[in-house]
């Protein structure tokens, strides 16, 4: 990982928030594969199994978790991994909470780019973070008929989620040396 270079103070994203993000039928099939996910099982230990995919899919990863002190171990689920991984659910749960709300969601895109632009992450990482977390989910949940479906709404909504991640990255001036 590189120095993050701020060379402008960060200025609000300027998004049409009344954009249309989705279609109804993909919010439909986000939020149905997602209450389908809450009633798989003990969303921690799902979030637990997500975080260990990730990490398994891209190592390198670990960097930006304190939590796994640059060396994930498998076999230690530590406090801080459990109650990090629910946070981010819980986070993926608000968003499909707002998804037919588009204005309140995109500024909740914008909210957690901007944190994870100032911890160092890249689009070009985030853009893995959420290519696993479709993998992870559509695996879980649905028939394999309605898999296709599901998986094309979410990386249609990552897709705007990216999009959102790489103008707030674009205009914060942030680069990578």
């Amino acid at each position: 990982m590189g120095t993050a270079c701020t060379c402008q103070a960060p200025v609000p994203v300027q998004i049409d928030k009344g954009a249309t993000i989705l279609s109804s039928k993909d919010a439909g099939q986000i939020i149905l594969s997602w209450t389908q996910l809450a009633d798989f099982g003990d969303i921690k230990e799902l979030a637990l199994h997500f975080f260990e995919q990730l990490f398994e899919t891209y190592p390198y990863m670990e960097k930006y978790f304190e939590f796994t002190g640059g060396k994930h171990n498998p076999s230690k689920k530590t406090f801080k991994m459990a109650v990090h991984s629910l946070v981010v659910m819980r986070r993926m749960g608000t968003f499909v909470g707002y998804i037919e709300h588009r204005p309140l969601l995109v500024s909740l895109m914008e909210k957690l780019a901007r944190s994870h632009i100032k911890k160092g992450v890249k689009c070009e990482d985030m853009e893995k973070f959420t290519g696993v977390f479709t993998t992870f989910l559509v695996g879980k949940v649905g028939k394999p008929y309605a898999q296709k479906d599901v998986k094309e709404a979410w990386e249609r909504f990552f897709s705007s989620f990216l999009k959102v991640y790489s103008i707030i990255e674009e205009e914060t001036g942030t680069f990578w040396i």
